[in-house]
């Protein structure tokens, strides 16, 4: 029975390592940079801007214009926002399933977690796209830099489920949101004042705008997963063929 398990594992770690293969193969196909569009409606992207691929070279163009400027106080978060707003544009960015297999298997059975969503820096920050949590992600890695204390802010309201970014300057919370075409949902329309108004006042609720993760990384559970999922994509066949061979070689 045990080495009938072990030519079991033996055999599906094969067919394990050849769909690895099969991964690596069309990630080296794809391994091209993220094409970029040329116009936006309702965002203020810049193409020249939304090329950039690295956290190194975001946080260093912004910088040099920081010291060019000589900015201090409100006026750095406040460039960060507009750079941030510039790289991308609202959509949704998420890791294409070759690169972790088994994380877009997690996420086809527990859609409701956004496994695949990326929630690294320095993943979403080579897309010239992102969503709220997103450019929040890139935003609050930059804004840690300059020494201001930072936070979450999470709107669970009815018809408005969002994400944006509180910054603490000289004692004072101060809201940001990269969302250009939520700040004009919000505030230059009457369609968000439309649904508020007609809320009972019992469904708004205490805590469906809440500032957590205070000088934290706010995702950190979800890249813990998709370390995990990585690294039984790329190099799970190994420990089936290791178990394997110790099944067989038992007596």
């Amino acid at each position: 029975m045990i080495k009938f398990t072990g030519k079991f594992l033996l055999f599906f770690a094969t067919i394990f390592l050849l769909f690895t293969m099969y991964n690596f193969v069309i990630l080296w196909k794809n391994s091209t940079s993220n094409i970029l569009i040329n116009f936006v409606p309702n965002e203020e992207y810049s193409p020249e801007i939304a090329k950039i691929s690295s956290m190194k070279e975001f946080k260093n163009l912004i910088r040099t214009e920081v010291e060019k400027r000589n900015l201090s106080g409100i006026e750095i978060p406040i460039l960060v926002d507009n750079y941030v707003r510039k790289k991308f544009y609202n959509q949704a960015s998420y890791l294409e399933w070759y690169k972790n297999w088994f994380l877009s298997f997690l996420n086809f059975l527990l859609p409701q977690y956004f496994f695949n969503s990326l929630m690294q820096p320095r993943d979403i920050i080579q897309k010239d796209y992102g969503m709220c949590s997103q450019q929040s992600i890139v935003f609050q890695n930059v804004i840690k830099d300059y020494g201001f204390d930072y936070g979450s802010l999470r709107f669970n309201i009815p018809q408005l489920n969002h994400f944006a970014n509180a910054v603490k300057v000289d004692e004072q919370w101060y809201f940001f949101d990269t969302h250009i075409s939520i700040l004009k949902k919000i505030y230059g329309s009457t369609e968000f004042k439309e649904v508020v108004n007609n809320l009972e006042t019992d469904e708004i609720k205490v805590g469906m705008i809440e500032l957590s993760d205070v000088n934290k990384f706010p995702a950190p559970k979800g890249v813990l997963v998709q370390h995990i999922s990585f690294m039984i994509s790329w190099y799970g066949w190994i420990i089936l063929f290791f178990t394997g061979y110790l099944c067989i070689r038992s007596k």
